[in-house]
């Protein structure tokens, strides 16, 4: 499926409540942050996009037309991201929640694809690798 890389790269992910909503937008469906970053990634940008697997062990894809689908840790709901317009010339990301076993058709395709990279960025990780980063992400949460 392409090669798997680690990486080092640290951002910000917001926890979200709520059904569908703007990106970013209203206080009340941002209630906190929690720093996580890329452990791997493969590039399939040649058909598909941009697979990676998280610290906080969700997975998600960024694919070629620049929809997203992140799936939380626990493997029972994921999120999309679809840009709409807003305007003639202004464009936003709108994040929908849905879980794995219920979720749009058209949506299929997509995460199948999901899975089918967080599958294989899994496979190759070293076990007590993965428990040290189980371990991070709780102290993380702790404070």
């Amino acid at each position: 499926m392409g090669q798997s890389i680690k990486g080092q790269s640290e951002l910000q992910r917001p926890q979200t409540t709520g059904q569908s909503h703007p990106a970013g937008i209203g206080a009340a469906s941002i209630n906190q942050t929690t720093q996580v970053w890329v452990t791997k990634w493969v590039d399939y940008s040649s058909k598909y996009g941009l697979g990676y697997l998280l610290s906080d062990m969700s997975a998600g894809v960024f694919f070629n037309d620049s929809t997203k689908v992140v799936a939380e840790p626990s493997g029972t709901q994921f999120y999309y991201y679809e840009r709409k317009a807003i305007s003639t010339n202004e464009k936003q990301d709108v994040l929908s929640q849905y879980s794995f076993s219920n979720y749009p058709k058209e949506l299929q395709k997509k995460v199948t694809l999901l899975q089918h990279f967080k599958s294989y960025l899994e496979q190759n990780y070293d076990p007590a690798e993965k428990e040290q980063l189980i371990q991070r992400n709780k102290l993380n949460k702790a404070n």
